[in-house]
């Protein structure tokens, strides 16, 4: 197999992937995966920094699953949603 051939089947297979999680069906769950994570990291980074200046002794894992708990989108996505459902063809239009 040519190495052009393997991106062009790899390229494809992460087309097929973003399509899905993507998809209408799949994005609450994609959003509250991609917010929980990103405020997981978040904090785990927040308190590598203050452990370095001397403000926090250790890691506090309590801490990070509260912050990335607390980070969720359930706030944000749901009325994203709902308005989806309200107005549907002026969100999911381009203007030409």
């Amino acid at each position: 197999m040519s190495i052009a051939r393997g991106v062009t089947q790899l390229g494809s297979r992460v087309n097929q992937l973003k399509e899905q999680i993507f998809s209408p069906k799949n994005l609450f769950y994609t959003n509250i995966a991609i917010s929980v994570s990103l405020s997981g990291v978040g904090d785990i980074l927040e308190q590598h920094y203050e452990i370095l200046q001397g403000t926090w002794e250790k890691w506090s894992p309590v801490r990070t699953s509260h912050m990335a708990i607390s980070g969720s989108g359930c706030y944000t996505i749901i009325p994203y949603l709902l308005a989806m459902t309200c107005i549907p063809a002026r969100l999911n239009t381009t203007n030409q």
